[in-house]
């Protein structure tokens, strides 16, 4: 992106992630997002995490900003080019690493043993 630490806005925000966990933040890093025909300048908050699949969320600012209509059943975004017509953007069709679809399942209780499911151990 050609950006680096000297490019972040010192803040002293914290962010929740999806667990409910609490990130304290980097700083906030000015970005142009360009998507299809349009170009806005967004404000990220920097995390330093490596357990995240994803690069960047744009949220509901740039959802508003954008005009654009997203559609998380269709994996689609929908934009109204400067012309006002309607542009479609398809979501990546595998957006994740297929090691990251995996969990660790385990039991609440320890005492907790193999059990019959509909016929099925």
């Amino acid at each position: 992106m050609g950006k680096t630490e000297k490019d972040l806005i010192a803040t002293c925000f914290t962010v929740t992630n999806f667990a409910g966990g609490i990130t304290k933040t980097l700083g906030i890093l000015d970005v142009d997002v360009i998507v299809e025909t349009k170009e806005l300048k967004i404000a990220f908050f920097v995390i330093d995490t490596t357990s995240t699949t994803y690069n960047a969320l744009l949220g509901r600012d740039w959802i508003h900003q954008s005009l654009c209509v997203p559609s998380i059943l269709h994996q689609q975004l929908a934009l109204w080019n400067e012309e006002g017509f309607i542009e479609i953007v398809e979501a990546d069709p595998r957006p994740f690493l297929a090691s990251a679809m995996c969990f660790d399942a385990r039991y609440y209780y320890d005492d907790l043993d193999l059990f019959t499911f509909f016929g099925v151990n």
